[in-house]
């Protein structure tokens, strides 16, 4: 619904943004000089995720096994159930801890949380020159 017509192909960039007045309709923006423009709309958003690789899964294994969960038969079933519950809570927090990182609204649809984890990683990498590693993960995200 939100259209520019024109003639000829006058127009180097065009966004849509949200319109700053209340209404159903975006803002067309449409500029025909190649100066930079910033985005004003750009939304951040804070998304958490468990990062996952096979040494925390090997460090898991390796401690599980001197574990043991004691159920006690005297109790009910809602108290065995949390304290089962807080047992696997508190090895999932050890051994696959929680991390957090930023999502625009400027990131391609594909970029998850983990992906923007391992490019940032990549871009670490870069800076020491440990190319292959860098492009190691790059093959991985494609």
């Amino acid at each position: 619904m939100d259209q520019i017509y024109a003639n000829e192909l006058c127009y180097e960039e065009v966004r849509t943004v949200t319109s700053t007045v209340k209404s159903d309709h975006c803002a067309v923006l449409a500029y025909s000089d190649d100066i930079p423009r910033t985005n004003f709309n750009k939304r951040r958003f804070k998304q958490s995720f468990r990062q996952r690789t096979p040494a925390q899964h090997d460090c898991y294994l390796q401690n599980v096994s001197k574990d043991s969960i004691d159920i006690c038969t005297t109790e009910d079933v809602q108290t065995n159930f949390d304290q089962m519950c807080d047992y696997l809570y508190t090895m999932l927090n050890r051994y696959y801890s929680e991390r957090e990182t930023t999502i625009t609204t400027t990131d391609p649809y594909f970029v998850t949380p983990a992906v923007k984890a391992m490019l940032r990683r990549k871009n670490r990498l870069m800076r020491p020159l440990r190319v292959k590693e860098a492009q190691a993960i790059v093959e991985y995200i494609e």
